[in-house]
């Protein structure tokens, strides 16, 4: 019997310091994270930020020298973008990796809410998306000094330069065009780009950018001024770069040039025994592409481009005298075109 009461206690003292070391090591199993926070005048403070972030999740401890992620936010005014006056900087790191990631608002609090909700997910991918509500508390007057010199106020921090982001966006065109066709051509095509933003100055001005865009168009013949003539269809491709953007609020204008190839058939109108015939055709353009913005997914815009032919073939028609057409040196288009960004 005592036997089995020194093995009784035995297994009570075991259990004793198990629950014990439960106690020290099990809150220990949060990792905690790093926060670096900078914010301009009337934005939300660090420790409302922190609190806004709590409240989504239990699991978010954020602790100096911690070897977890690190945060860095950084909210401020905007620089260049017209959605909204300010801008929200995050940029996580974790395990030698590091990702950003800007976010617009019109007010601070709307920039900040948003971050902090990246934040929580970050941590926490069942964090709550919606928190109630609360005051955001007043912050506590400064403690008077005696004797002191006065302390400088702080300077804004300043945003860091926004890392360049890339926009898809499709367009539906029409043009009407001349020089290429005996007479004027409409057609209509549709437009694929992918332009880089962020890449501005604040206010009005010019900016070295990058859009690139890959067109597809059909062409026909409508008005015939002068017989014999040719109905024309052309169907090309063109390929084209706009280095160069001038932008003004919601306008912007690109300076582009390219390059395009396709197919194009004539066929005899007007004329005794007319003849069909197909031929490669090719092309050297620069545009200049002018778009205003309708909402923050649609917009509208005008083209307008100069063709060089690289291939020009003659047409010749039998009226009571030989007439001979050829493409022009320089042919002409000009075009509309509504689109959405993607």
């Amino acid at each position: 019997m005592r036997s089995g009461g020194r093995r009784a206690g035995s297994i009570e003292r075991a259990s004793g310091v198990a629950a014990l070391l439960c106690l020290l090591f099990v809150p220990r199993l949060v990792r905690a994270d790093t926060l670096s926070y900078e914010a301009a005048p009337g934005c939300p403070s660090r420790e409302t930020f922190v609190a806004s972030v709590a409240a989504r999740t239990s699991l978010a401890r954020f602790e100096e020298g911690s070897r977890g992620r690190a945060f860095h936010v950084v909210l401020g005014a905007a620089r260049a973008r017209d959605e909204g006056p300010y801008l929200a900087s995050l940029v996580v790191e974790e395990n030698g990796k590091r990702s950003a990631r800007d976010v617009d608002g019109t007010t601070c609090d709307e920039v900040a809410d948003a971050v902090s909700l990246v934040v929580a997910l970050t941590i926490d991918p069942n964090a709550k998306a919606v928190i109630a509500a609360s005051p955001t508390p007043a912050p506590a007057p400064p403690i008077p000094r005696k004797n002191s010199a006065p302390v400088p106020p702080r300077p804004a921090p300043t945003m860091p330069p926004r890392s360049a982001s890339y926009t898809t966006r499709i367009a539906i065109e029409g043009v009407v065009g001349a020089g290429v066709a005996p007479s004027t051509t409409v057609g209509a095509g549709l437009d694929l780009a992918l332009e880089r933003s962020g890449s501005e100055g604040a206010g009005p001005g010019l900016a070295f950018t990058f859009a690139g865009h890959a067109r597809a168009a059909f062409e026909k013949t409508v008005f015939v001024v002068a017989t014999p003539s040719a109905d024309t269809v052309r169907a090309m491709a063109v390929l084209s770069l706009c280095p160069l953007r001038g932008h003004a609020g919601p306008l912007v204008s690109e300076l582009c040039g390219g390059v395009g190839a396709g197919l194009v058939r004539f066929e005899g109108e007007g004329a005794a025994n007319p003849s069909a015939k197909m031929r490669f055709w090719s092309h050297l353009e620069g545009a200049l592409v002018t778009t205003v913005s309708l909402g923050r997914a649609t917009f509208f815009g005008i083209r307008a481009s100069l063709e060089v032919p690289l291939t020009r073939d003659e047409l010749v028609f039998v009226r009571p005298e030989i007439f001979v057409h050829r493409a022009s040196a320089v042919a002409g288009n000009l075009g509309a075109f509504v689109g959405l960004r993607l």
